[in-house]
């Protein structure tokens, strides 16, 4: 059987290898980022927009 990875999976094999890499990692839940995704900095951290909302919440 096969199947096709989407442009996130890290084994997707499509015109740019970028789109296979995670552009980050969430410091607070570890989830890596993709370049679908849009990754929140603070400083030096970078966070999921999960992660980044509850923290807006927090402040």
């Amino acid at each position: 059987m096969s199947y096709k990875c989407l442009p996130f999976c890290p084994n997707f094999e499509g015109e740019s290898e970028e789109l296979g890499r995670p552009i980050g990692e969430c410091s607070i839940c570890g989830r890596y980022v993709y370049w679908n995704e849009e990754i929140k900095r603070v400083g030096d951290l970078g966070f999921c927009e999960d992660c980044y909302s509850e923290l807006e919440i927090k402040d």
